[in-house]
């Protein structure tokens, strides 16, 4: 929730959703994407991130519970 507000309170300054990054850590089981346990929304943060930019997971970030 923090992160999302962040997001929206920096993009109301100016600033551009592809120079705001995040790292979205979450537990890791096998650490290749094949456990699933690691995902969010499409991404596999264990081989698609941690870190990604807010115009990529902007819109994950607003869905409840995700």
């Amino acid at each position: 929730v923090m992160m999302h507000f962040v997001g929206i309170s920096l993009t109301g300054k100016g600033m551009s959703p592809e120079n705001i990054f995040f790292t979205m850590e979450r537990n890791m089981k096998c650490g290749i994407g094949l456990c699933g346990h690691c995902q969010l929304g499409t991404e596999f943060l264990c081989k698609d991130g941690p870190v990604f930019p807010l115009s990529k997971i902007g819109p994950l970030m607003a869905v409840n519970e995700l």
